[in-house]
């Protein structure tokens, strides 16, 4: 079995898509906590970037957007096709 120590552009890739969704998810729930009146059978998870829990939620989310422009990045580079690049552009520049 060898071991490397490359971390090349698939597992940058792996990692950046991996870690955005996952602090994303966390962060939300950590946020649906402290929010005081925020029920999510009732509102939006947009509705927690406003209020005392704004700066947590754009915050998370503008991770997640830079996690995956940089994942769009990655993939190009490892697999050099141009669509899935471009729809992964958009989702990012959408949550940024």
């Amino acid at each position: 079995m060898n071991f490397s120590n490359k971390f090349g552009n698939r597992e940058a890739l792996g990692f950046l898509l991996f870690f955005g969704p996952l602090q994303f998810i966390i962060t939300v729930l950590i946020a649906e906590g402290i929010a005081d009146s925020y029920n999510s059978s009732l509102y939006y998870v947009s509705s927690l970037g406003v209020g005392t829990t704004a700066f947590l939620f754009n915050t998370t989310v503008l991770i997640l957007g830079l996690c995956v422009l940089l994942g769009a990045y990655f993939f190009y580079k490892e697999y050099a096709v141009r669509v899935p690049t471009l729809f992964l552009l958009l989702t990012a520049i959408s949550a940024i």
